[in-house]
Formats: structure tokens, sequence, C-alpha cells
């Protein structure tokens, strides 16, 4: 046979646990159903006693880590006055304001019928039950069957709520064993402008989202030691509505302390009945009349406990008052206090910044020597121990978020990079190779390799890549753009010297012409003197050559001077013929 399992979840907020607990130890609430002698039996499975105190540091870390990511994401996006007004607003829940609180207390039982021990048990957990008169009755519970509902209810919070269990109890003392469970479900939103936060968000968990696959769970895994899901109730409702039935009534849960004092009420009820029946109207008016009198004097006796108890209540309530003023007094101090360190923190954080974007903080990493990470004083700070301390004194104060920024500035690949080029320069060992002959593009004229970029964080090799390209680019293109000027240049001198000796040629070519018509002419006067020194020579000098007397020069002399051509030749020739005797003045 098939015992129902019964799983509910009630919302909670921190505020709630401190009842929790105190239910838990039976030292407040509701009681009356608790057997104290079986309060040992109540086992305390996650958590211990003081859970609370552990939610509550849970919570606060939270908070605390939340603003401090919030403040790093800001100043990473250069957002100084909303940082400020961030550090103003403080430290906030890391959860949203609503009806329902953030955490959910989660309730395990069984049907009371699934523990109950065989008659031939022989040792049975003994327990009791209260039946509906309101009388105790001693009730038998197998062990074997309470060590197998254990056991399932850790493997089952194990499963479907990891790592998210904060408090878990079963309690022994009560008709049938059940857990408690505190559960506290977190999810991590990470944004530009907020950075990681860590929000206590219920719906993270789909139990929490859907009542039914809540139960559907707990059917499937209680089912291997015999029990089964509860009445479908939301299902049939839904069926009868879609084939138009009579829709059953919902079922409401009816808290276990309600269930009992109803259970009491209607005892009291039953039993005024009783007495009017026994008793008889008679004896019931006379009763009346008698409690009427008593009534009179304790109403007198009340009343003038009253006076004296309001008397009282107004003392106690001024005396409070008084102890309110003096204690806001000291909370508005505390609080004139918090805003006045909020702003030396303030100050230290945008100093502490400002010095290790300055480079006189720097980030110091564990070492043998120093196990702890922490902060040294940089290249660019001061030298002077005093001036040292008056310049670290003011941002001790914000020191452990400086020192998460500086570490992010340290492990960043930049400065990797610059710390390996130290230790090592021949990772940015530079290669240049120019070839002239490359004119086509200046790209190919220069070309700079890094050799060991590669070695570098893939990011700084991939910058340190683009660098070098464009280094080689701008300086090909400056060399191009040398080379051409130098070319315009050359050409601008040779179209010159090319125009002068265009000109010169000119010039000598007009002189040749020249000296070309001149010969010409010249030609021209020789042939002409030419002929007339034949025809000359054919006419009277011809004996005179004969005999010796003239010769071939004094001949072409003498028809010159015939001619008038002389002085013309420019001719130095200065021969005579040798005077005859035989020759008359005239002839000589």
């Amino acid at each position: 046979m098939a015992h129902p399992v019964v799983v509910r979840c009630e919302e909670m907020w921190p505020a709630d646990i401190a009842g929790m607990i105190s239910h838990g130890k039976r030292k407040g609430g509701d009681l009356d159903h608790c057997d104290q002698g079986r309060l040992d039996d109540t086992q305390w499975l996650i958590g211990g006693y003081d859970f609370a105190k552990t939610i509550h540091e849970e919570i606060a870390t939270y908070s605390e880590e939340n603003l401090e990511e919030e403040l790093l994401a800001l100043e990473k996006i250069h957002r100084k006055s909303d940082m400020k007004k961030r550090l103003k607003d403080g430290l906030k829940d890391p959860f949203r304001d609503s009806k329902q609180g953030p955490l959910r207390e989660v309730i395990l039982t069984a049907n009371g019928s699934y523990f109950a021990a065989d008659n031939d048990d022989p040792d049975p957990y003994l327990a009791h039950t209260t039946t509906k008169e309101g009388d105790r009755q001693t009730v038998r519970l197998c062990r074997k069957k309470i060590a197998a509902f254990k056991e399932a209810g850790l493997e089952f919070f194990g499963t479907y709520f990891p790592e998210q269990v904060r408090h878990l109890r079963l309690d022994m003392d009560e008709e049938v064993p059940h857990f408690h469970a505190l559960v506290l479900v977190t999810k991590v939103r990470v944004s530009k402008r907020r950075g990681k936060q860590t929000m206590i968000t219920p719906s993270a968990n789909p139990l929490f989202q859907s009542y039914e696959l809540l139960q559907d769970k707990a059917g499937e895994f209680f089912s291997s030691i015999g029990l089964e899901r509860g009445q479908r109730s939301a299902e049939e409702r839904r069926k009868a509505k879609e084939f138009d039935l009579p829709v059953p009534e919902k079922r409401e849960h009816v808290a276990p302390q309600d269930h009992r004092a109803a259970r009491a009420e209607d005892l009291r009820k039953r039993e005024e009945v009783a007495k009017e029946t026994e008793a008889g109207y008679l004896q019931r008016w006379l009763e009346i009349d008698r409690y009427k009198e008593e009534a009179k004097r304790e109403a007198e006796t009340i009343l003038s406990d009253s006076r004296l108890e309001a008397d009282r209540i107004i003392r106690v309530a001024e005396k409070k008052k008084t102890e309110a003023e003096e204690r806001y007094a000291e909370v508005e101090q505390i609080r004139k206090e918090q805003e006045k360190e909020m702003d030396r923190y303030e100050v230290a954080f945008e100093k502490g910044i400002d010095a290790v974007d300055d480079g006189k903080i720097i980030y110091r990493p564990a070492s043998k020597t120093n196990k702890k990470d922490g902060l040294n004083y940089g290249p660019n700070a001061p030298q002077d121990a005093a001036e040292r301390e008056a310049f670290a004194a003011p941002i001790r104060r914000a020191s452990d978020v400086i020192k998460k920024y500086a570490r992010r500035i340290w492990n960043s690949d930049l400065a990797q990079c610059e710390r390996a080029i130290q230790a090592d320069p021949s990772l940015v060992d530079v290669s240049v190779s120019y070839d002239p002959d490359k004119t086509d593009s200046s790209d190919e004229i220069v070309q700079v390799e890094l050799k060991g970029v590669d070695r570098l964080p893939r990011s700084v090799a991939a910058i340190l890549r683009r660098i070098a390209k464009g280094a080689a680019k701008r300086i090909g293109n400056h060399i191009g753009a040398l080379i051409d000027r130098k070319a315009d240049e050359k050409a601008r001198v040779a179209i010159a010297e090319a125009n002068k000796a265009k000109a010169e040629a000119e010039k000598l070519k007009e002189r040749a012409q020249e000296e070309k018509d001149n010969f010409n002419a010249v030609f021209d006067e020789i042939k002409e003197i030419r002929n007339f020194a034949q025809d000359y020579l054919n006419k009277g000098v011809y004996e005179q050559i004969q005999n010796g007397s003239v010769t071939k020069v004094a001949r072409l002399k003498m028809a010159l001077e015939a001619k008038g051509l002389a002085e013309k030749t420019g001719s130095n020739i200065d021969i005579r013929a040798p005077e005859s005797k035989r020759s008359s003045p005239r002839e000589r």
C-alpha cells in the first residue's frame, strides 16, 4: 500500500530565522503538540544551532562584494560621479524588495500511516497523537521506516537543492517525523555597469517556480521507499474546467497550529453544550446570577488594576521614549560618523586609484618571503620617509579596494608584456629590411619583423604586430615620398639642362648655317676665280710658266690680283715674279 509524501514551502525573511531556531529548540511558539520528553531525539543535520549567524554573515558578504564589484565596474567605464553616489548609498541587500521573502522554508513529511509499526515489531519508536476529543494516545512507529525516510530525505535535498540548504533538521517530538529545511538560492548576474552581482533569487531553482513540479519530483524520488505523490487536485480542477464539469473545491493548506486551535475550539463548544444539558436551565440561571456578581466584582478589581497598570504603562512608555530619544541621538551621531568615514574612504579611494595610475603605488604579488600579496611603493613615489608616510596615510583605509585595482592592472596583458620584455629584451628583437626596388607599393619598401613576439600574450602580440606594420607603412610612405621628390628634382634639372642644350644647339645650328652660307659663297667665288684664272692663263701667262719665270702659286696670285680678290681671301702670298729684262714696265 502506497502512502502520500507531503512537501510544502513557506516564504521567509532573514529576520524570521530567529523564530525558526526558537521553535526548533522548543523555546517559543505553539508547543502543545510537542512531547518535551522526546526533544533530544530531534536531529540537527545541517547548520547546527547558530545557522542564523552564518546566513546573516553570508548575506552581508554578498552585499559587500556586490558594492565592491559595482565600484570597480563604474571606475572601469570612468563614471566617477556614479561611484561617489554609489559610495554614499552604502551597502544594499542582495535581493529584490517584494512581498515574499528571499528565503524558503521547505517542510517534508509523509502520511502517519506510513510510519506505523507492525504489531509484532519488538522495538517500535513510541510517539503520541491527539484524538478529536483532545485525548493523547501513544502510537507505535517503525524505526526502519524512520531511518529510510531520513536517508531518502537527505538525498532528496542534496539532489534538488545542491549547495542551497543552509539548515536541515528532523523533528522527532511531534506526531510524525518531518524535515524542516531553510534554502538560500543565489544567481550571479554580470553587467558592464554593475560588474558581477550575486543575488538571492529563489526562482533560480525551478522547483520554486512550480508547486506541482515540486510535488511530482518528491513523488518520483520517494517511490523507492513506498511513498507516492499526493492528490493531483490542481490537475483535476483544470480537467473539470476543460470538460465543463463541476470544479472540485480548492483545498487550502491549514497550518498545524490552526488545526489544533480549531480542534480545541470544537472541544470547548462540546463541553458547553454538555454542561447546559446536564445542569438544567434552573441551575444555569443561578450560576448566571452568581457569575454576574463575580463578574461585577472582578470587573471592579480589573478596573482598579487597569488604572494602576495604565499608570505603570505610562511611566514605562515615558521611560522608553526617553531611551528612544537617547538611542536616536546615538544613531544620528553614528550616522554622521559613518558619513565622515565614507567621505574619508572616498578621498582615500580616489587618491589610491590616482597613485596606482601615476606609478606611485604598485601591486606586490605573494612570494616565499611575503605569503600574502599587497602593495609597494612605485618608482614615482616620494623617496623621503616622512613624505612617504604623509603620502600613504590618507589612502590606507581603502587599501583593499586599491589592492584589487592594482592587481587587475598587474595581471593585465600589457603589464605582463612589459615585465616579460624587461626580463628578456629579445622578445621584441626587431629586424628591419629595406628594398628600394619595391617601388610599386610603399608597404613593401620597408619590412619590420618582431622575432620573439609569439612568446607574449596573444592580444599584446597582435597589438605589437599592428604597431610594427603601421610603422613600416609610414616609413615606407616617407621613403617613397622622398624618392618621388628626388626623382622630380632630377627630372627638373634634366629638363633645364636639355632646354639649355637645345638653345646652344639652336645657336650652333644657326652658326653652322652661317658657316655653310659663307662656305658656299667662298666656294662660288673660288669657282669663279678658278674659271677666271683658267681663262687668264690661257690668254697670256702660259709663256711665262713655260720658261719657268712664274710658278703656279704666283700664277694664282696674279689671277687674284687681277680679279681684285687677294685681300678678300686673306691670302698672305707674297710672290713676285722675277723681273725680266725683256719685259716692259707695263708687263711688270
